[in-house]
């Protein structure tokens, strides 16, 4: 009786090792590769038990028909009356086993197929699942990786924004700064020019009083030597 491949045990729960952005790709794709290998291997022993049964339904079909013959021998035997007493118990218990045989050939041959296409599809099943299980965890891990990349954009703009508002902020209290003190420049000339003016206007003040006061002593002066300039001819006479 032809035995078919035993199909092996369904793949254990891989552990990928984690680096820096997720799991190691390497370990992931040979992973991968191992699956699609187990999956073909599967798919090929099921073929192979597919096959073994049609072996040994052919098998049992020949043993069939011998049966058949044999049994239509022993009815040809049994129709001549002179043959009848020459069939021994041996015959008997030839036919006896022989389809004691079939029938544990055809059980077994049932029995194997049965439980060659239960494991196949088993291992197949937990194949497809272990492969699903790999293929869900890579898409976790890649949606993890792009909200990791999203936020780390997110705080890069962020941080970019805070350093562009401090920037103006500082430009701002610069300019504010050198405003103020053009202000308090301004305002101090300002103030200066003011002072200066006034200063100018109590001198021209002080030198016009002083003028005028020389002006008047000059002609007080004048008109105390005219009086004395007339009294000298009066004299002379």
């Amino acid at each position: 009786m032809v035995a078919a491949d035993t199909p092996e045990t369904a793949p254990k729960t891989t552990h990928f090792d984690v680096v820096l952005r997720g799991y190691n790709q390497q370990q992931v794709d040979a992973r991968l590769k191992e699956l699609i290998k187990e999956l073909k291997t599967t798919a090929r022993n099921r073929d192979e038990a597919v096959a073994t049964s049609a072996e040994l339904s052919k098998s049992l079909s020949y043993a069939q028909q011998e049966l058949s013959e044999a049994k239509a021998a022993l009815a040809r035997l049994t129709a001549d009356p002179a043959s009848v007493s020459a069939m021994s118990e041996r015959v008997r218990m030839m036919m006896k086993l022989a389809e004691e045989e079939i029938a544990e050939m055809r059980q077994k041959a049932d029995e194997h197929a049965a439980a060659t296409q239960e494991k196949a599809d088993k291992y197949a099943q937990d194949t497809q699942k272990a492969a699903e299980k790999a293929a869900d965890e890579l898409k976790a891990e890649a949606r993890r990786e792009n909200e990791q990349r999203a936020k780390e954009v997110s705080d890069e703009l962020a941080a970019k924004r805070a350093e562009v508002e401090k920037q103006l902020a500082d430009e701002q209290a610069t300019a504010r700064e050198r405003a103020e003190k053009l202000v308090a420049d301004a305002e101090r000339k300002q103030a200066e020019a003011t002072s200066e003016r006034t200063r100018a206007l109590e001198l021209k003040s002080e030198v016009t009083e002083r003028l005028t006061a020389v002006d008047k002593a000059v002609r007080a002066a004048l008109g105390q030597l005219e009086p004395a300039e007339q009294k000298e001819p009066a004299t002379a006479s």
